[in-house]
């Protein structure tokens, strides 16, 4: 550090601790956006599974309603055309369910199985309701559909509950790992901040200490005393400084002695 310019022993120490918040910039925006994409993940599958299991309870009592009135008032194209779509959307959500779906699936794959066998029992009805027999599908609907939809809803339900509470646990999860994150560049700043100012302390000291000791030796220089000892040696400007000064005090010295 001795040997290095006055100019290099102010910029050295600056520039570090540039670079060490530009680094503790990057280090949090890295942080901030980790936290983020947790929470998206969680909220954003638990959201979507969720919808699709009630988005497929609200289809299969709306399908039930529809082919009531079919048994009671006979087929009808139109209903027929509105069941078909219900069918549909149905399908789409069971697929969004079993893609999202991790970790536990039992539940999901009861629902899933019971919303399936609820519609292998509409198949039959709806088949009476064309055939004209509205007895059989009346006697479908009593023994089968009613038990089959209740419990395809309670499974529904169910699910519908347990997906809640993993979303709070995952939201909990990641609540407790931000937390961590946070503490640990809250520590990293601190470490990043004693770091810098040692840094510069220690730059600063070693400029003013040995100009405090030039000065020193120049005002005794000048009030006539010889014998200050002015031991700072370095390659910067100040070291020249003091090897001038020491220079000088011999030079003085050497002529006194010889007068």
């Amino acid at each position: 550090m001795k040997n290095k310019r006055v100019g290099v022993k102010i910029i050295f120490p600056f520039a570090i601790t540039l670079l060490l918040a530009l680094l503790m910039m990057c280090v949090a925006i890295w942080t901030i956006s980790s936290i983020r994409n947790q929470y998206t993940s969680v909220l954003s599958n638990q959201i979507a599974i969720v919808d699709a299991v009630q988005e497929s309870e609200r289809e299969i009592n709306s399908v039930a309603r529809q082919i009531r009135d079919m048994v009671m008032f006979g087929h009808d194209s139109a209903t027929a055309s509105e069941i078909e779509t219900s069918l549909s959307v149905i399908d789409q959500s069971i697929e969004t369910i079993r893609t999202l779906q991790t970790g536990d699936t039992s539940l999901s794959e009861d629902f899933i199985q019971k919303v399936e066998d609820w519609r292998a029992g509409f198949s039959d009805i709806d088949s009476a309701v064309q055939a004209g027999d509205t007895a059989r599908a009346q006697q479908l609907i009593k023994s089968e559909c009613t038990p089959k939809l209740t419990a395809a809803v309670q499974a529904g339900d169910t699910l519908s509950a347990q997906l809640t509470q993993d979303g709070t646990n995952a939201v909990n999860r990641v609540n407790a790992n931000s937390t961590r994150q946070i503490v640990i560049l809250a520590a990293l700043m601190i470490i990043t901040a004693a770091l810098g100012i040692l840094m510069n302390t220690y730059s600063i000291r070693s400029i003013v200490v040995p100009l405090r000791k030039a000065e020193e030796s120049v005002v005794a220089f000048s009030q006539g005393d010889l014998s200050y000892q002015l031991d700072y040696e370095a390659e910067d400007e100040i070291g020249k400084i003091c090897e001038a000064v020491r220079t000088s005090q011999q030079v003085l010295h050497n002529a006194i002695e010889d007068i």
